[in-house]
């Protein structure tokens, strides 16, 4: 990530897009709390969910400073690799009348 400069340049890009006025919509790979909530049959998020590494509100899914979403700005949790089922992240681009996306990410290895 530093020999990239994946956060500096993360920093840019909101910076750029906060100044335009262009929505930001931050997406967490979160599991709720309670125990067994969220399954998956991929091994590597199988045995993440079991520990709780992921756990929303923990420290381990928590945003980085760098990259993490202002006031405002929307914040969709999901459990596994598919941002769209069972959250609001459609909902959000429709309100915003959004039809382009540009994605980029962090994510951190998980096994």
């Amino acid at each position: 990530i530093q020999k990239r400069n994946v956060l500096s340049n993360v920093r840019r890009l909101f910076a750029s897009a906060r100044a335009e006025g262009v929505p930001i919509i931050h997406v967490a790979c979160t599991t709720p709390p309670e125990p067994g909530a969220a399954i998956s049959s991929a091994p590597m998020f199988s045995s993440v969910f079991s520990e709780g590494v992921l756990e929303k509100g923990s420290w381990g899914a928590a945003f980085h400073v760098d990259a993490a979403p202002a006031a405002g700005e929307a914040v969709v949790h999901h459990a596994g690799i598919l941002s769209f089922p069972d959250t609001a992240l459609g909902d959000i681009l429709k309100r915003f009348d959004i039809t382009k996306v540009a994605a980029c990410g962090v994510a951190t290895r998980l096994v």
